[in-house]
């Protein structure tokens, strides 16, 4: 649907987190898993095949800036109401390291997805990785129900290149990375634990 009505214009994010290691209890043990959902107010396949389920206001997406030069940054995403039965997946599944990609989506008022050549639609919002996550249960003493919100802390992929690892390691595997010929740390590994008792009598 083209754009004609500038003043009626919803949004919806679509959040993508690819799970090299989530534990599914049905299949007992962990497998690579793609997490699709949005807070949308119905499931859309937003393009390449791929059907994001809708959560609406249980997803909660924080503020990002918007700037014309890459910065560091960090995203999050908070899924309330995950039922007390999906603890056990939640918390055994690592989640650090996945990849996240949230996209931004323009609907016209009657719901469909606007289709004009003159905007990008949808637009990436994030590019990044889980660093942490929590877990937060909520306990209802009226009725006496539990209820549990995720909450992942995502770190953009130039908040990671920022914390580049400097230095050497001083074993010979890192020393012929740069110098394959060179011998002075071969005897490392059989200096590990040793007892050198400087000083002392020859």
């Amino acid at each position: 649907m083209a754009l004609t009505d500038y003043n009626h214009i919803r949004t919806a994010l679509f959040v993508k987190i690819e799970v090299d290691q989530y534990y599914d209890a049905g299949y007992g043990g962990f497998q690579n898993k793609t997490l699709l959902f949005s807070d949308h107010y119905r499931d859309f396949e937003l393009f390449t095949g791929e059907t994001y389920t809708a959560l609406g206001d249980l997803v909660a997406v924080s503020s990002s800036m918007n700037e014309l030069t890459p910065t560091s940054g960090t995203l999050t995403i908070s899924i309330s109401g995950v039922a007390s039965q999906s603890r056990n997946e939640i918390t055994r599944t690592k989640f650090n390291s996945s990849k996240v990609t949230v996209y931004r989506a323009f609907f016209a008022q009657n719901g469909e997805l606007i289709d004009d050549e003159s905007i990008v639609n949808p637009v990436g919002r994030f590019n990044g990785y889980v660093n942490s996550y929590t877990l937060q249960e909520d306990w209802d003493q009226e009725l006496r129900f539990t209820s549990n919100t995720i909450s992942l802390e995502c770190n953009n992929s130039v908040t990671l290149l920022s914390k580049k690892t400097s230095g050497r390691k001083t074993n010979p595997t890192s020393m012929k990375k740069y110098y394959p010929n060179d011998v002075s740390f071969d005897r490392i590994p059989a200096l590990v634990n040793a007892k050198v008792n400087f000083g002392g009598a020859s």
